[in-house]
């Protein structure tokens, strides 16, 4: 069995289906928490609710107390809704910090 540091890079991410998004949850520290998942649920949310159908949450990321999310789309009109994310870019980061 191979015990390199590259085989257990699996160790720190999880992926989890929410709703139409399959989701890839990841912590720089440890493995996803509770807490990485709910900010995950709120933010597919906000994503089927604010932008388009194409639209879709691709990565969370937990480093500390912030949050690093990829969103992909290929639908300009996202663009209106959320002016930060490049169109035709898979995925898009951008950092979140909760309150």
């Amino acid at each position: 069995m191979n015990r390199s540091p590259a085989s257990a890079a699996w160790i720190d991410s999880e992926w989890v289906t929410l709703g139409r998004h399959p989701v890839r949850l990841k912590c720089t520290r440890g493995f996803p928490t509770e807490r990485t998942r709910r900010v995950a649920e709120l933010v597919a949310v906000a994503i089927d609710n604010n932008l388009s159908a194409r639209a879709r949450l691709v990565d969370v990321t937990a480093q500390g107390d912030a949050y690093v999310i990829s969103i992909g789309t290929t639908f300009e009109k996202d663009r209106v809704a959320a002016p930060h994310l490049e169109v035709g870019h898979w995925p898009r980061c951008s950092a979140w910090r909760p309150s």
